[in-house]
C-alpha cells in the first residue's frame, strides 16, 4: 500500500491536465466509469459552441436538406474549416465521426470520453476545458508554500510526512483521554462540546448555513447524523452487498482503533460497540427521500430540550460560546429531523458507559485518521476501495490543498 502511495506521488505530473489521465489497475481489469461513463463538463467553450450552433443552423435552415442515411435520418457533418476554427482543447474532445444531429454528446465529448479513465484515487472525473481549476490549485499551492500564516503552516505541516510517520497515533491521545473520562451525563456533555469545538459531530449533525426562512441571515442548524457509512441503508439493508460493506467497516474500525493505541481485545470491543451504536442511530434516521424535503423549524433552546431532553443543550451551547442561540439577538436555530432527535433521546439513555466511550473514541480516530501516518491512511484507502473502488491515495499536495 505504501508503494502505491509513493507511486501516486511520483506520477503527479500525469494529473496536470484533467481528462487525460490513464487509470490505475481496476478490479476485473475494467475501466471504471461513474454511472456508466466519465462525465464531460462543457465549461469555458462558449465561443466554440456558438460557432457550432451557427453552422448547424445555417446548414439545417438556409441550405438544402442534407442527404438521408440508411435509417432515413439526416446525415450532417461539420466541415474541416469549421472544426479548424475551434480551440485545440475543444477539438481534441470531439468525436468528429459522430453526427451532431443524432448524438450531440457523443460528437462533443466522445473523443475525450474514449481516451479518459478515472484516476485510481478518484471516484469520478470531469473534464474542465478552460483549465481554471487546475491553474487555481497550482497557484494556491505556490502561495501556501510561502505563506507565514495559519494556512501556510497547516499546509507545510501536512506535507511534513517524515514527522507525521514518527508521531503515529500520538496526536489522538488527548481525544482518547477525553473519551475515557466519560462517566456520566455531565462528563458526556463536556466531551460532546469539546469535540464540537474541534468540528467533530457525534450523535447528531450541526452546521451554520443560510436560514431556511430568511436567506439573508445565517442560522445554526441541528439535524440527524452520527453515522460513518454513507447512509442508513448500509446498516439496515439485508443484502449480500451491504453485509460485505458492514464487514469491511467493522474491520476498518478495529484496525484504526488498534493503531490508535487500543490492545487487540479493546480494539475488537470498540468495533463491536461502534457498529452497534451507529446501527441504532441509523434505525432512528429519516429515510433520505423524506429527509431531502425537510426544511426544518426554528426553535428555542427550551423547545429543543423538550424534543431531546437527555442532552443538556443550555450547557452544550454555553461551552460552544453560544449562550444566546435560538433568539434573534443570539442567532436563530433551525432544527431538522425532530423525529430522529426524539428517538435519539432514548438511544442515548440506553447506552452503557463503555459504549459511549467506544463511540466517542471512534469519532476522534476517524476524523483525525486522514491527517495521521500512512498506516491510518492505508486503512481508509482499503475501506474506500470497498465502497467506491478507490485504490490509491491522491498526490500529497492535493490532499494537503483540499484539507
Amino acid at each position: 500500500m505504501e508503494s502505491e502511495r509513493l507511486q501516486g506521488d511520483a506520477e503527479e505530473g500525469r494529473y496536470d491536465v484533467y481528462g487525460t489521465v490513464p487509470s490505475g489497475a481496476r478490479p476485473g481489469g475494467a475501466r471504471r466509469k461513474l454511472g456508466g461513463g466519465v462525465k464531460c463538463v462543457l465549461v469555458g467553450s462558449t465561443v466554440g459552441a456558438a460557432l457550432l450552433i451557427a453552422a448547424l443552423w445555417v446548414k439545417t435552415t438556409l441550405l438544402p436538406s442534407p442527404p438521408k442515411g440508411p435509417s432515413g435520418a439526416s446525415q450532417l457533418r461539420v466541415t474541416a474549416a469549421e472544426l479548424g476554427a475551434l480551440p485545440p482543447d475543444v477539438r481534441g474532445a470531439l468525436d468528429e465521426a459522430a453526427d451532431p444531429c443524432e448524438d450531440f454528446y457523443q460528437f462533443s465529448c466522445g473523443g475525450w470520453d474514449a481516451a479518459t479513465t478515472i484516476p485510481a484515487w478518484q471516484s469520478s472525473w470531469a473534464k474542465q476545458w478552460d483549465g481554471v481549476t487546475t491553474h487555481v490549485e497550482k497557484e494556491t499551492v505556490r502561495a501556501l508554500q510561502k505563506d507565514k500564516g495559519p494556512a501556510g503552516t497547516f499546509y507545510r505541516s501536512c506535507m511534513h510526512t517524515d514527522r507525521i510517520q514518527t508521531l503515529g497515533g500520538r496526536p489522538l491521545e488527548p481525544w482518547m483521554q477525553a473519551s475515557d473520562a466519560i462517566r456520566d451525563r455531565t462528563t458526556l456533555m463536556q466531551a460532546l462540546a469539546r469535540f464540537a469545538v474541534a468540528d467533530m459531530n457525534a450523535f447528531f449533525s450541526w452546521w451554520v448555513d443560510a436560514d431556511s426562512v430568511d436567506s439573508s441571515i445565517y442560522s445554526f442548524f441541528i439535524a440527524q447524523g452520527g453515522i460513518t457509512m454513507p447512509d442508513r441503508s448500509y446498516y439496515l439493508d439485508d443484502t449480500a452487498a451491504m453485509r460485505k460493506h458492514r464487514a469491511a467497516y467493522a474491520t476498518m474500525v478495529n484496525n484504526i482503533m488498534a493503531l490508535a493505541g487500543q490492545n487487540e481485545s479493546q480494539a475488537r470491543e470498540d468495533a463491536a460497540h461502534v457498529v452497534s451504536v451507529e446501527t441504532k442511530l441509523a434505525r432512528a434516521m429519516t429515510a433520505p427521500a423524506q429527509e431531502r424535503d425537510e426544511h426544518g423549524k426554528r426553535m428555542t433552546v427550551k423547545e429543543l430540550s423538550e424534543v431531546l431532553p437527555f442532552i443538556d443543550w443550555q450547557s452544550w451551547f454555553r461551552m460552544l460560546g453560544l449562550p444566546d442561540i435560538g433568539t434573534e439577538a443570539g442567532g436563530y436555530m433551525v432544527v431538522k429531523n425532530a423525529g430522529f432527535l426524539q428517538q435519539l433521546d432514548g438511544v442515548m439513555r440506553g447506552l452503557s458507559i463503555p459504549e459511549l466511550r467506544s463511540y466517542m473514541r471512534w469519532q476522534a480516530a476517524y476524523n483525525y485518521a486522514p491527517f495521521l501516518s500512512f498506516k491510518f491512511e492505508n486503512e481508509l484507502v482499503r475501506y474506500n476501495h470497498d465502497l467506491y473502488g478507490i485504490s490509491h491515495l491522491p498526490p500529497r499536495w492535493r490532499k494537503c490543498y483540499f484539507r
